[in-house]
């Protein structure tokens, strides 16, 4: 299939009383967004509502192609110079952003801890780059799985070799909990995929979901939820949709809520404009569980309120920025 370059969204002027960043005015802002993904025009919209609503007014929506038509290291005429600010939306964007060598610090959003770190070593050391990631901590999944499983010490996960990058990182944050954590690396086949579940479900007290889509999609998705039923395991997502095709419960941040950070982001720049904010995780989220599941499992789930204050009885889920 031939690949289409799609338009990068630009825009927004600042208006009104300035925030400001290395004592210089922080507009224009620039937001580089997507209109292909419905998740990135609901926080563009967001965030341009809250601009708006803080005296930030949009004045222009300039339509990019794909910065590689500009050429090697040239800066996009359309961006203006005296940005001060551009924020990313999305890892593709985030590329095209960065082979333009834009002199303008950079906070980029939806975008995971991994495809930031790799971006950013192929960055000098003195660019200003930051972010807030897309992933939620994996202490925040340990900790919601202990909070709806009573008596938890062993999680499990499959996970694709595409994705094993993961896996020591798991082990450290569930150690960090006291607990086990058993997790398999698999080829991309159904034969391996499914035997792996079969393997690693028997004496497990709850599976974790990650974003893998060799191991978890519209295929494999029917067969492992049954049998995490059959084993008596409740699946901890990262997905809604998940929770209603069967997982207990995921957590996850709305665009709204991604959009309200970066607004919290753009008024530190205004108090503290010696630099941008460390990259942090999602600092609100959302919980969604199946109360029907629960029952199947037999597993009573407390009130949200209740599961909340367990979550914050262990910092390492609520904590917004990854170790160093």
């Amino acid at each position: 299939m031939r690949k289409m370059g799609f338009p990068l969204c630009l825009a927004l002027l600042l208006l009104g009383t300035p925030p400001r960043i290395n004592g210089q005015p922080l507009g224009p802002l620039v937001l580089v967004s997507s209109r292909r993904l419905a998740t990135y025009r609901h926080y563009t919209g967001d965030l341009a509502t809250g601009l708006a609503q803080a005296g930030i007014h949009p004045v222009d929506i300039v339509y990019l192609h794909d910065a590689s038509r500009t050429g090697s290291g040239a800066r996009n005429p359309q961006i203006p110079d005296q940005a001060r600010l551009v924020v990313v939306v999305g890892p593709g964007n985030l590329d095209r952003a960065l082979r333009l060598n834009l002199e303008d610090p950079i906070l980029c959003v939806y975008v995971t801890r991994h495809d930031f770190q790799r971006a950013k070593r192929k960055l000098g050391p003195t660019k200003r780059l930051s972010a807030i990631y897309l992933n939620q901590p994996l202490g925040r999944f340990l900790s919601l799985a202990k909070a709806l499983v009573p008596g938890l010490h062993a999680i499990s996960t499959v996970l694709s070799k595409g994705q094993s990058w993961r896996k020591p990182r798991i082990q450290q944050a569930a150690r960090r909990l006291g607990d086990a954590a058993h997790i398999i690396i698999v080829p991309d086949r159904l034969h391996a995929i499914f035997s792996a579940f079969r393997f690693v479900l028997p004496g497990t007290d709850a599976l974790i979901e990650f974003p893998d889509e060799t191991v978890y999609n519209a295929v494999t998705l029917p067969t492992i939820l049954l049998r995490t039923i059959h084993y008596g395991v409740p699946i901890i997502s990262y997905a809604p949709a998940y929770v209603q095709a069967g997982a207990l419960a995921a957590v996850y941040t709305t665009p709204a809520e991604f959009s309200g950070q970066t607004l919290a982001w753009i008024r530190h720049l205004s108090a503290a404009p010696a630099s941008l904010p460390r990259p942090a995780y999602p600092s609100r989220f959302k919980l969604f569980l199946n109360r029907n599941i629960a029952r199947t499992l037999g597993i009573t789930l407390p009130p949200i309120h209740e599961i909340l204050e367990r979550l914050r009885a262990h910092p390492s889920s609520l904590h917004p920025h990854p170790p160093a």
